[in-house]
């Protein structure tokens, strides 16, 4: 199932038009999902199922576009992105991870995001969360990358 709008830190993107005479992403709550905290629209209704752990839980396009198949459970996360051979798609498949919800420091690390290469030259992205972010605080990816044993990482900090 397909979304139709995007909460991008709180502005809302229409990535696609819906289907009929009227083309706009519908506002109400049949048609929405909140997953991992965010809110999804859809076209129609939506009903997603829960999802297996390693099954792919969504995909995310290029132009910003996402397409979900199943919910992770709870002791579950949509963790390992890994690009498909087109290299404009993200497969978010549901793994076990080892996340403590702890508490923040106050503009303190509260995630990471690796990318590198397989020996077969696929290019991965791993996103970790490493803690929950004070009360009004959210966890923003910064825009500089640092070297980490060959692999590109980028650091999210706490920010109100």
């Amino acid at each position: 199932m397909e979304t139709c709008q995007l909460d991008l830190q709180g502005i809302q993107l229409q990535v696609c038009d819906c289907p009929g005479e009227n083309t706009a992403c519908p506002r109400d709550d049949s048609t929405s999902a909140i997953i991992l905290g965010k809110r999804h629209q859809f076209c129609t209704p939506v009903e997603l199922n829960i999802c297996e752990e390693g099954d792919v839980a969504s995909e995310v396009f290029q132009n910003f576009r996402q397409e979900f198949f199943c919910v992770c459970p709870e002791h579950t996360r949509p963790r390992s992105a890994v690009r498909r051979h087109d290299q404009t798609t993200v497969q978010y498949t549901c793994e076990t991870v080892s996340y403590n919800p702890t508490a923040c420091p106050a503009e303190g690390l509260c995630a990471v995001r690796e990318h590198g290469q397989t020996a077969d030259g696929q290019l991965t992205s791993t996103f970790r969360t490493l803690c929950d972010c004070p009360e009004r605080a959210v966890c923003r990816m910064m825009e500089e990358s640092v070297i980490v044993k060959g692999r590109q990482e980028e650091h999210g900090y706490c920010v109100e």
